[in-house]
């Protein structure tokens, strides 16, 4: 917990210092800085695992699934399985319907890896109070 307190107080300080840097032409430190000090930020974002799932056959699969940018979609246990009925593909790709809203699922977005699941699947989180899609693997049949 400290040192999550301590990461927090720090990052916009890094940042501002490779600011100051950039600008004095120290480009090369202020990359190395501003990238140290986004990469230590990256363990807040860290998927859960709380070994609910620990003796499932698909957990080293669930643990292979990225997004278009290869970002691990987490754990089967993040993951939100979606009925027929609350996705759909149209002419402009994906949308999923979430508290009774539809939402469009970014390109980004999408799992290429085969579905053994057979059902949709979404992973989500908050932001600022609004839903996010960090990953989305469409149901068989599409």
């Amino acid at each position: 917990m400290f040192q999550a307190f301590v990461l927090a107080a720090c990052t916009p300080a890094l940042l501002l210092l490779a600011l100051v840097l950039w600008y004095g032409r120290c480009r090369t430190a202020a990359l190395i800085l501003a990238i140290a000090a986004f990469a230590g930020t990256m363990s807040w974002a860290e998927a859960r695992d709380d070994g609910r799932y620990a003796q499932s056959p698909n957990r080293e699969w669930f643990r292979s699934l990225t997004n278009q940018y290869g970002i691990m979609c987490c754990e089967g246990a993040d993951g939100m399985s979606l009925d027929d009925p609350d996705w759909e593909f149209s002419g402009d790709g994906y949308r999923v319907r979430i508290e009774g809203n539809w939402m469009p699922v970014p390109a980004q977005a999408i799992v290429r890896q085969q579905n053994k699941m057979n059902h949709a699947m979404v992973w989500l989180w908050k932001d600022d109070g609004q839903w996010r899609i960090g990953c989305f693997m469409p149901g068989t049949g599409t």
